[in-house]
């Protein structure tokens, strides 16, 4: 559940329906859930769960969480990169064009 609530997250910001900022926010909280819920949990049922189960359950939702941490991240730089390479993309104009063009029949003579 919580995988696909990051993919849905990202998706929403992907599709610029919700800012980054609001992004974050909803990152954080579903990363913050995603910690806190089993070991809230391992505590009320520490009886019944054992501490082997507990360690194996703690140490796989931990690495769950650095698994989607990595994701949001690379997510937010590849965003950060691709718009700012549109940013930096843009026609020339056309004197630069005209420009180009007596250039090169210089260099030929």
């Amino acid at each position: 559940m919580v995988v696909c609530l990051a993919l849905l997250f990202e998706k929403l910001i992907a599709h610029d329906w919700v800012g980054t900022t609001l992004g974050f926010l909803l990152h954080a909280c579903n990363m913050t859930t995603l910690v806190v819920v089993p070991v809230a949990v391992i505590n009320v049922k520490h009886e019944h769960i054992g501490p082997g189960k507990a360690t194996i359950a703690t140490f796989l939702y931990t690495l769950l969480f650095l698994k989607l941490w990595s994701y949001v991240q690379v997510n937010h730089w590849c965003r950060n990169h691709h718009s700012t390479c549109r940013r930096a993309m843009r026609c020339p104009s056309v004197s630069e064009i005209q420009l180009d063009k007596v250039t090169k029949k210089k260099r030929k003579r």
